[in-house]
């Protein structure tokens, strides 16, 4: 394993530009959106990425794009300071970004929109495994697909063969989560002590959040059988697992989903059944407190990393709300009941 000490001070750094009361406070009062492009111009986390905003009409696709490439881009700036199997842990949270570019750009062909590489990708000209004007030049997701199962990603592809254009992407986007999280899994395995209690709850806190909406959704919206539930549900949760899984999974309704919820004391991931923003800001938290909130600063492991990093990411969806309410006029009051609280 790697000095810690060392990442830790880059770390230090970064953490400048986590929000406090008073900045949060300044940010709501904001009556533009640009204003709060302005606030952001000097802040370490995003200055990089701030020029793609400027001069533009600020809508929710270009901050969200934005707020991601900013995250990746910190993640691509530590990356260096990491080495052997400790790069290994960043490359594997950085398939979140690239899963994302392929995503978008199998939503663009299945909707013949067009991409802006630039603007629209998190990951151009920093792709990790495939070669991002390769696939940008398919005509169809078929196509797509069929080059993506010659890159190093060949496996998540494998026995795809449905003709349906929105049953491939459905499948093709499941796989790449799953992906995802088993490279996760497996970064975390090469480390011990304390930094692999901290990777080994942030891990499993995101899975069970990841099961928990799975399921809800699957059930409601796709009206799916729990044997294909269950085939696409992670095994190695934190509370979601075993038998806890498979009884969300074979509930025969919604209702009884949710009482299985309450049985099973996992409020904490999915507050309020009904409601997609109480859904999102509670999971998030519940990641933070189950994993992070008990780790200390300045320790020689990966802890202070990982507490920097969901810290961003949970304050980043709190930048998006805030943008939203601005949208819908809501009061400061109204806003703030949406915010994710760390403290």
């Amino acid at each position: 394993m790697g000095d810690f000490y060392a990442i830790n001070a880059k770390v230090s750094d970064l953490k400048r530009g986590i929000f406090d009361k008073t900045d949060y406070d300044k940010i709501i009062s904001f009556g533009e959106r640009s204003s709060i492009i302005d606030y952001l111009k000097p802040n370490p986390i995003y200055k990089d990425k701030i020029e793609m905003l400027l001069g533009e009409s600020v809508l929710r696709r270009s901050i969200e794009t934005f707020i991601l490439q900013s995250e990746a881009n910190v993640l691509l700036k530590l990356r260096h300071h990491f080495s052997g199997n400790d790069k290994r842990l960043v490359d594997a949270m950085l398939l979140k970004y690239e899963f994302e570019d392929v995503k978008l750009i199998l939503r663009a062909l299945s909707q013949n929109e067009t991409i802006d590489k630039d603007k629209d990708l998190l990951l151009y000209e920093n792709e990790q495994k495939l070669s991002y004007d390769q696939l940008l030049a398919s005509e169809s997701i078929r196509q797509a697909v069929e080059y993506l199962s010659t890159t190093s990603y060949k496996r998540v592809f494998v026995g795809l063969t449905d003709e349906d254009t929105k049953t491939l992407q459905f499948h093709t986007e499941m796989r790449l989560d799953s992906a995802y999280f088993s490279a996760l899994n497996d970064a975390i395995s090469t480390f011990s002590g304390k930094s692999s209690k901290a990777l080994s709850d942030y891990v499993t806190s995101k899975i069970d959040i990841f099961n928990v909406k799975w399921i809800y959704r699957a059930k409601k919206y796709y009206k799916m059988l729990p044997e294909e539930i269950y085939n696409y549900s992670f095994r190695f949760g934190r509370k979601v697992r075993g038998q806890v899984l498979k009884d969300l999974v074979y509930a025969g309704s919604i209702e009884e989903f949710i009482q299985l919820i309450k049985k099973y004391k996992l409020d904490d991931i999915f507050y309020d059944i009904d409601s997609n923003d109480r859904t999102v800001k509670f999971s998030f938290l519940y990641m933070y407190e189950k994993s992070l909130k008990g780790i200390g600063n300045y320790e020689n492991n990966i802890g202070m990393f990982l507490k920097f990093y969901v810290s961003m990411i949970i304050q980043n969806k709190n930048l998006i709300r805030i943008g939203e309410s601005q949208k819908y006029g809501l009061s400061k009051e109204e806003t703030e009941k949406y915010l994710v609280k760390m403290a």
